[in-house]
């Protein structure tokens, strides 16, 4: 097993569930669908359309406004649970788990390193500790981190990190339907803006929006169908910037990531014995 002294944590290794109060708004919104987690829209003028995924099992949109005030990344992926096998650890002594996707970010923020306990005499749940404590690692951005539950009927989890001039907003939530479906919905917003705190309002149903353009709900429409024609002819006749990026991720992206030093060094950590 191993222990703090084992990896150079940094201080976001540390970060935690913290409760959050709303801030009042600069901006009316309006509101959207994204397989049922209620997304607000800012009152803007928007004018860039990125279409992504490789299927109706990985979905991405990506939807920017004028000057790129705010940019709005909504995902969707099949997860399957994270196992982690008997056969691959202490030959064979530990159980076998099976931990959610969700499950493995609850623990993230639950958790630091200081609880992992090489003593412990449950060494499973100790490997579930550091396998989210991983996860946490790779996840948290560098800049200040604030990790909330969110409030909404969707109980998701909202990770927000100040990145100079930018702040990120993270939704990430397990669909209602689908198990262990995740839906991600992504705020990137100028400080200057005003916008940043539209991403703690993701999930919640009372949302006080406006009633919603016509673009807007034929986009609601087209995205719930995954109408990728219907996505590009609204985009058109809106005179909107639209790229569709589909292929997913290739071998050379694939073998860039995992050339990453940070990558790298996890991997080397975690993989001996």
């Amino acid at each position: 097993m191993f222990g703090i002294a084992d990896f150079d944590w940094s201080d976001s290794d540390y970060l935690t569930f913290t409760p959050y109060t709303q801030r009042p708004l600069k901006y009316d919104y309006w509101s959207l669908l994204w397989h049922g987690i209620v997304v607000p829209i800012p009152d803007l003028k928007y004018t860039h359309l990125l279409i992504g995924g490789n299927d109706d099992n990985a979905q991405s949109i990506i939807l920017g406004s004028e000057n790129t005030d705010i940019v709005i990344l909504l995902r969707y992926d099949r997860y399957d649970p994270v196992a982690f096998n008997k056969d691959w650890y202490l030959n064979g002594e530990f159980p076998q788990l099976d931990v959610t996707h969700m499950g493995l970010l609850e623990r993230a923020y639950s958790f630091t390193p200081e609880d992992i306990d090489c003593s412990s005499e449950d060494p499973a749940s100790q490997l579930v500790i550091i396998a989210s404590q991983v996860a946490k690692h790779l996840l948290v951005l560098d800049g200040e981190s604030r990790v909330h539950k969110s409030v909404g009927d969707a109980k998701g989890i909202l990770l927000q990190t100040d990145l100079g001039d930018l702040t990120e907003t993270s939704y990430t939530a397990t669909e209602h339907s689908q198990g262990n479906n995740i839906v991600s919905i992504t705020y990137r917003a100028k400080h200057s803006s005003g916008l940043a705190e539209f991403g703690l309002l993701v999930s919640q149903n009372a949302l006080n929006s406006q009633s919603s353009p016509d673009w807007l709900k034929e986009l609601d429409g087209y995205l719930r169908l995954w109408d990728i024609d219907g996505l590009k002819s609204l985009a058109k006749r809106q005179g909107w910037k639209v790229s569709d990026n589909r292929p997913g991720l290739t071998e050379e992206q694939l073998e860039k990531a995992l050339a990453d030093p940070k990558v790298q060094e996890l991997i080397d950590k975690y993989s001996e014995e």
